[in-house]
C-alpha cells in the first residue's frame, strides 16, 4: 500500500480473493482515487487472459467492482514451464509468435490503463504493444 512518489493510480494483485475489497478499503482510507485489485497468477498484478477476470477498487475514489471477460480460448497455465529469457526476448522482438503471452501483456495493460482512467484500454495497450519498437523523438 505504500506509495511514496504519490502516483495518480496504483495496480495491485492479491493471493487470496477475500483481501480484495480489504485492499480497496485501505486505499480509500490512505485518499487514493485510482486503484485496480485483481487475484492474479500467485497474487501478482498479472492477468490470466484465457480466465474471466473480477476487478475490485475505487475509481474517483469511490469503491468499483468489474468484471473482464476472457480475452484468448486457450486454456493453458500462466507458468507453462518455460523459463528461458531468450523466448522473452524473441517475442518482444516479434520472433516469437505467442497469442497468449500477448494476451497477457496487453490485458494486464489495459488494466493498468483504465485504472488510469484511459478510453478504451484494451485498444490502447494493443495499441502500444503494435508500437513497442517505435522511438519517440523527445
Amino acid at each position: 500500500m505504500l506509495n511514496p512518489a504519490r502516483a495518480p493510480a496504483g495496480v495491485q494483485g492479491v493471493l487470496h480473493p477475500p483481501y480484495r475489497l480489504l485492499q480497496a478499503d485501505a486505499a480509500g482510507l490512505l485518499g487514493w482515487r485510482a486503484l485496480t485489485v485483481i487475484k492474479g497468477g500467485g497474487g501478482e498484478f498479472e492477468r490470466h487472459p484465457a480466465k474471466e477476470i473480477a476487478g475490485f477498487g475505487l475509481r474517483g475514489g469511490a469503491a468499483w467492482e468489474a468484471t473482464a471477460r476472457p480475452l484468448v480460448d486457450e486454456t493453458r497455465r500462466l507458468d507453462d514451464g518455460q523459463d528461458d529469457p531468450a523466448l522473452l526476448n524473441a517475442l518482444w522482438r516479434g520472433e516469437r509468435d505467442d497469442p497468449v503471452a500477448v494476451a497477457v501483456v496487453t490485458g494486464t495493460a489495459a488494466l493498468a490503463l483504465d485504472t488510469l482512467g484511459v478510453r478504451d484500454p484494451e485498444r490502447a495497450a494493443r495499441d502500444l504493444w503494435d508500437r513497442r519498437h517505435v522511438a519517440r523523438a523527445a
